[in-house]
């Protein structure tokens, strides 16, 4: 049976101080600098400084939707944040406005004290009301604000379940 081709990764270079540089030796010619790893990665640091912010706010999403899958409360955590970075570099995309509910709708489930359930589903609403503010015809906007209006109204009456409750020696510790 024949195996599939991988591609052969490369191995990592050793990185050389600034002040190292290799010579390489014609007989022809004196010996002439060539550039090391170090200087490459110097250069590699340039380009990142000159990406667009466009460019910043889609690696920021890109982070963000990688995060989300994990799902977990870790991993919504991290997506919230990278979705934010992804808006202050480019506050014109709906789209990031609801990547941002879907994970706090996500936290929002994740979580289990009320209070925090609350505070979730409605940081949801409110980057649901930005999206479809942003692109009134974008149905999956109002999908999204429906569901996070759903989950905030849940959220509230389980929180005003939990306040009418007796407090215990175990919830007055927590």
């Amino acid at each position: 049976r024949a195996r599939a081709h991988r591609p052969i990764r490369p191995r990592p270079m050793a990185l050389a101080s600034a002040d190292e540089v290799a010579v390489e030796a014609s007989p022809a010619t004196a010996p002439v600098p060539v550039p090391v790893a170090s200087e490459a990665a110097v250069e590699i640091e340039d380009i990142s400084e000159d990406l667009s912010s466009r460019e910043l706010a889609l690696a920021a999403k890109a982070r963000g939707n990688k995060a989300h899958s994990l799902n977990t409360l870790e991993g919504f955590v991290v997506a919230i944040a990278a979705y934010k970075e992804a808006i202050s570099h480019d506050p014109t995309d709906h789209i990031f406005y609801a990547n941002l509910c879907a994970s706090y709708i996500e936290l929002s489930k994740a979580k289990w004290k009320p209070g925090e359930v609350v505070d979730a589903a409605a940081k949801a609403v409110e980057a649901a009301t930005k999206c479809t503010t942003m692109a009134p015809t974008w149905a999956k906007g109002f999908l999204r604000q429906a569901t996070a209006e759903e989950c905030l109204i849940k959220a509230r009456a389980k929180w005003k379940e939990a306040l009418a409750k007796p407090k215990t020696k175990w919830d007055e510790e927590q």
